[in-house]
């Protein structure tokens, strides 16, 4: 049908160290899959030999150049059925002798279109795959492009082959669900991305990794399911793909779109090397780490912030955060909130709301000052409360994962974004960005969620009320400000054309991180200038974390 495309990902049982078993099982349900009308065919990571090996030498006999025989039969296979063919096996270089996790993508007429190699390689035995490589190939349905497994558990490698021109991510897997929550992070990938995402698994028990329980999945812009599907034997599940009228991915123009209204300008900080520096809080002079119990309130709709948070000031110590909505406040409001903080001994942080939904001024109160942060042309700068180093963005902003790496490099425990609804992708959003190496929350209306930086192989904790609720949880900055980033990226990619209309700034003074100072002329509330560019709501709010979960 010219309005679907239909893909197939063959989630079959890996045999360790029997090549011939599995490429024959590969080929089988492969061509019996282009029969029945796929035009995309794809494979599971090491495919081809099984993934547990524990050296150089162990997986060394199961090696392939990309034209030994697996390649060559893909190739083959590829051709006589008019398919796209994406391969994946451990691949020998020719030239070096060296050993990859690769795949390959093959195109109808036999020829190798693309090439990858895994960059969160297998410690014990290969090699990275180099930050630039040329991952994204051209289908008569829109481009298409290869990662392999835990090299989309950090948002920069999804991000960079979207802007490369991907429309839909392939992605060779041999991932359990009980290691870092792949579905999640594969749907992640496709809605902050605005792209498709095929990930096929595998099942098949081998050494210390059981895949018996593995699901193959495929993702729309959207974040929809398309396929979510398991098997303990050996399948090919069918997945179809909808096209716009002239045969084509539906999401390419959205998509663009969408990539088109980043920031990049804002976000260089992102690339920053911090590998060597182990104490963040004096490398990038910080306030002193420490625990903050903080409330997140979520009063409802219609709801005022500030008798609401008068109402449950018994259930607040002093030192505690307070976390409003933004709401707009006469001038009266904002004195009462700073008189609240002063005498209770907390911080309250909220945000006065133009008539629009727009945010036109951060307030943060602690009890001995008042700290206001205005939105202005350029990045809003970390805000320091308390032991905490606060970012500050819209709910739309939570969706790129430059801003949140860009912020985690600025050394900030908490990514904050304020509005008016929480919606559920909000909400996923937020669940997922600690990811990128700091703490995550949306603060609304009608809702409130804060999540923690995930400990090992588990998902991020973390807590969640709809309106009328309170979000309580402790952000201690100690654990927070132990970063680790996976910084083998193709960085000049998310700032291509950044720089074309770059003039040096003018020399100037600069103030203090964090603390920033009332305008003249707005004696605490007054005529707040107004910020056209930063939506409290438009939508949805965008690597840290381990090294690559390659071991397993």
């Amino acid at each position: 049908m010219k309005d679907k495309l239909k893909i197939a990902l063959i989630h079959h049982e890996v045999r360790h160290a029997a090549p011939k078993e599995n490429k024959d099982l590969i080929l089988a349900l492969a061509g019996k899959a282009a029969k029945r009308g796929a035009r995309v065919i794809v494979v599971p990571e090491m495919a081809l030999s099984g993934y547990c090996f524990e050296d150089r030498d162990h997986i060394a006999p199961y090696t392939e150049t990309q034209d030994g025989p697996f390649a060559r039969a893909s190739a083959k296979l590829a051709k006589a059925a008019k398919v796209f063919f994406v391969a994946a096996f451990a691949e020998r270089d020719k030239g070096t002798g060296m050993f990859f996790n690769s795949a390959f993508a093959f195109g109808p007429d036999g020829t190798l279109l693309s090439r990858y190699r895994k960059i969160n390689a297998e410690s014990r035995w290969a090699c990275p795959g180099l930050p630039r490589q040329r991952n994204v190939f051209d289908t008569p349905w829109g481009k298409g492009g290869l990662l392999i497994c835990s090299d989309s558990y950090h948002s920069l490698p999804s991000r960079i082959t979207a802007l490369r021109g991907a429309n839909i991510l392939f992605l060779p897997s041999n991932w359990p669900p009980t290691r870092q929550f792949p579905a999640c992070i594969w749907r992640f990938r496709a809605l902050e991305n605005k792209l498709f995402v095929a990930a096929v698994n595998r099942s098949g028990v081998e050494s210390n990794l059981d895949c018996s329980t593995c699901r193959s999945y495929v993702y729309g812009p959207a974040g929809e399911t398309l396929l979510d599907k398991g098997t303990q034997a050996s399948e090919a599940f069918l997945c179809d793909i909808p096209l716009d009228a002239d045969g084509r991915l539906p999401n390419i123009g959205p998509q663009a779109e969408f990539l088109a209204s980043r920031r990049p300008k804002e976000w260089y900080k992102a690339y920053s090397n911090l590998l060597f520096f182990k104490n963040l809080s004096q490398t990038l002079k910080l306030p002193a780490p420490g625990a903050q119990d903080a409330h997140f309130f979520a009063p409802g709709r219609k709801a005022n912030p500030l008798p609401f948070l008068e109402a449950r000031l018994d259930t607040l110590l002093p030192e505690n955060l307070a976390v409003l909505p933004p709401w707009p406040f006469e001038a009266q409001e904002v004195a009462k909130l700073g008189s609240v903080a002063k005498a209770k001994g907390i911080r309250v942080l909220t945000a006065l709301e133009a008539k629009d939904g727009t945010i036109r001024e951060y307030l943060a109160f602690d009890p001995a000052k008042r700290v206001v942060a205005i939105p202005k042309e350029g990045p809003i700068p970390p805000l320091h409360l308390g032991p905490l180093v606060i970012g500050l963005c819209p709910i739309s902003d939570m969706l790129h994962p430059e801003l949140a790496l860009s912020f985690a490099k600025k050394g900030c425990d908490l990514l904050l974004a304020l509005g008016r609804d929480l919606g559920p992708d909000d909400r996923f959003i937020a669940s997922m960005r600690p990811i990128d190496q700091l703490a995550a929350a949306v603060v609304a209306r009608t809702g409130a969620t804060v999540a923690l930086v995930p400990e090992g192989h588990s998902p991020p904790r973390g807590a969640y009320v709809p309106e009328g609720g309170v979000a309580q949880y402790t952000l201690d900055a100690r654990e927070l400000r132990d970063k680790h980033f996976q910084d083998r990226m193709d960085f000049e990619a998310l700032f291509q054309g950044a720089g074309l209309d770059w003039k040096p700034p003018s020399p100037k003074k600069r103030p203090s991180p964090g603390t920033h100072k009332v305008p003249s002329g707005h004696g605490g509330h007054g005529g707040h200038g107004g910020h056209g560019g930063h939506g409290t709501h438009g939508g949805h709010g965008g690597n840290g974390g381990h090294g690559g979960h390659g071991g397993h």
